[in-house]
């Protein structure tokens, strides 16, 4: 079959048809025809992931959907808006953010001063851990925007930067709050709402750390924010799509992924991969196979965002990352399991000296651009997430 007729059996685009090539989902094979040459799929294979994209099976939900803000190479590489992740990673937060959206807005604009406003009544909950905290600031904020149900693109890039800068004003924690973290003075929980003068990533680093970051750790955390903006079809993201096919207002939209990350296999992953790090480095001992920080749903072997943050650890903690090797090597030898983004997350907090859930604050920040992205592209095609149930066993 050539592009075009495998791409009319699947219902897809002609570049969909190659976006599945580079994942592995289809093969090709390549002829040179009246001196230009021309790509062939295999009828059958073709006309197998056709079916299998129609067809309901207990337990597996199985979802193609077209996406042009991010491609994954099983094989170890990752594009945004088809530029290599290792080359976002040396550009700012914001900057990466833009390129993402498709859009040139930078500087940011201050958040609105009535969501800020709002956001700080976060105080008055008493929250301790900063995802609810984020939870409750998005809510707010939400609540306190008079033009809520506005979808239009301008709007819904105002509400991204919005909470996204929200975001390490409200999650800031006391020295005491968290016990692996030093006392160092840090953001009380609930602290008023300031404008942030700085860059996303100083801002956060200084929630997280309670005190504000040096020249490697600055790099470290906007990488760890660059790198984890998007990638693909995650729960979350795909949570994300699903309230914006509903019409739902941009807001709701980032609180469903929220929602999705304060799962423990998803946006928790990072806090488990610390607290093995931390075992790991204190006894030296591995009991049974890694809980999380190893292994991916797609990479066959390396995570290239995981070394991409790995090498700014490096820089900011030798010692840390002296254990993250030896680690993954143990992991390597008795599991076959390679290191993901998730130890990643986990040596940055280790060796930051940041709150126990940095690994899931950092997550949500970061990923707001990707839902964001995937909310402005979902909108035009309306409802059309409505899987079908079978019998369970």
């Amino acid at each position: 079959m050539t592009t075009a007729q495998a791409a009319e059996a699947l219902g897809v685009r002609p570049s969909t048809v190659y976006a599945y090539v580079s994942r592995g989902v289809l093969g090709r094979v390549s002829e040179v025809v009246e001196g230009r040459r021309v790509s062939f799929f295999d009828r059958a294979e073709v006309l197998g992931l056709a079916a299998e994209r129609a067809r309901s099976r207990a337990g597996v939900v199985s979802t193609l959907i077209e996406s042009d803000v991010t491609s994954l190479d099983p094989r170890g590489r990752l594009l945004l808006r088809g530029h290599d992740i290792g080359d976002l990673a040396g550009q700012g937060f914001e900057q990466a953010a833009a390129l993402v959206w498709q859009d040139d807005s930078v500087p940011w604009p201050p958040v609105h001063p009535d969501w800020r406003r709002a956001a700080e009544q976060v105080a008055v909950a008493g929250a301790a851990d900063p995802r609810d905290r984020l939870v409750l600031a998005l809510t707010l904020a939400g609540a306190a925007d008079e033009h809520r149900e506005d979808l239009g693109r301008e709007h819904v890039l105002t509400v991204a930067r919005g909470a996204i800068q929200l975001a390490p004003a409200v999650v800031g924690v006391a020295g005491g709050d968290a016990p692996n973290r030093p006392t160092r003075g840090g953001v009380a929980p609930g602290a008023p709402v300031a404008e942030q003068p700085g860059r996303v990533a100083g801002e956060l680093w200084r929630a997280l750390a309670g005190r504000t970051a040096g020249p490697a750790e600055f790099a470290a955390i906007e990488t760890a924010l660059v790198v984890l903006m998007d990638h693909e079809l995650a729960a979350s993201t795909l949570a994300v799509r699903i309230a914006a096919s509903t019409r739902a207002d941009p807001w709701s939209c980032l609180l469903a992924g929220l929602a999705v990350l304060r799962g423990s296999r998803h946006g928790g992953a990072g806090i488990r991969a610390a607290v093995l790090l931390r075992e790991w480095m204190e006894r030296g001992g591995l009991v049974g196979p890694p809980a999380a920080g190893f292994g991916h749903a797609v990479y066959e072997q390396t995570d290239p965002r995981a070394e991409l943050l790995l090498e700014r650890v490096a820089a900011l903690s030798p010692e840390g990352a002296a254990a993250v090797e030896s680690l993954s090597t143990e992991v390597l030898r008795r599991h076959g399991a390679w290191p993901n983004v998730d130890l990643a997350l986990a040596a940055l907090t280790v060796a930051g000296g940041l709150d126990d859930r940095a690994p899931a604050v950092i997550f949500a920040v970061a990923r707001m651009v990707g839902w964001t992205a995937h909310m402005l592209e979902e909108q035009p095609h309306g409802l059309r997430y409505r899987p079908r149930a079978v019998a369970g066993g």
